[in-house]
């Protein structure tokens, strides 16, 4: 995946915080597992020597798919693989929860 890595420095912060109001929703399903697993691509990696941290903008729920057994196996993967793989590789994950309240 063609992401740089870089310091977020004041400015960053400040762009990033005007840009914000421009992020877009798209569809009506969410696939926090797989967009997890993207954005952590080079989890593999050893950075022993720096913080990495996961920001996630979310509603919390997983919804791929109509099926309840599609969506919780999707919840089982993300819980007992992609979280655990970023615990070792010294991810800290912060969450933003998005929405309106439970549905």
């Amino acid at each position: 995946m063609g992401v740089t890595s870089t310091c977020s420095d004041g400015l960053w912060k400040r762009v990033a915080d005007i840009h914000l109001a421009d992020l877009p929703s798209v569809g009506l399903r969410s696939d926090l597992t797989e967009a997890i697993a993207r954005a952590s691509w080079d989890r593999d990696v050893s950075m022993s020597n720096r913080l990495r941290h996961l920001v996630l903008l979310t509603d919390g729920r997983v919804n791929i798919a109509d099926e309840s057994a599609t969506n919780e196996a999707s919840v089982a993967r993300l819980l007992k693989e992609r979280l655990p793989q970023l615990k070792d590789a010294g991810f800290r994950i912060h969450s933003l929860a998005l929405g309106a309240g439970p549905r």
